[in-house]
């Protein structure tokens, strides 16, 4: 696998946690906060899916430098999840206000979060190469 091919899989894969959790926080608005396994099972696989995909942050910047690099940058960048949420959750709350809503108001910035940055890394991989045909 191509070190382009690893960054879209796993920028797909972050995108599909941050979206999770924005869907555990949709969830949890629909049922009035009431944890139920639905809101259980986007959270675990949101963290999950976040945690394994956020290492396309450390690849791309390890550009072309050699595997070991690579690698370690890697596994290194997986820990960016926690950190971003440990700098989120308290703006997050602030801001939120009471209720319920306060307790997710930090799963639901750092699910955007992860969302907007890793959405555009997962396309720019999977876009299609221009055609060489001339339109005119």
């Amino acid at each position: 696998m191509t070190r382009q091919r690893y960054i879209g899989v796993a920028a797909a894969a972050a995108a599909l946690g941050g979206a999770a959790w924005v869907t555990k926080v949709a969830v949890l608005a629909a049922t009035d906060g009431e944890e139920a396994f639905v809101p259980s099972f986007l959270y675990l696989s949101g963290i999950l899916l976040m945690f394994l995909g956020a290492s396309w942050v450390g690849v791309r910047l390890a550009g072309d430098r050699p595997g070991w690099v690579a690698a370690v940058s890697g596994v290194l960048s997986s820990l960016l999840v926690f950190v971003s949420y440990a700098m989120v959750d308290p703006i997050a709350k602030a801001a939120a206000g009471g209720g319920w809503f306060e307790d997710e108001a930090g799963i639901l910035a750092t699910g955007l979060l992860w969302l907007a940055a890793s959405l555009p890394a997962w396309l720019a991989t999977t876009s299609p190469a221009p055609s060489a045909r001339s339109t005119t």
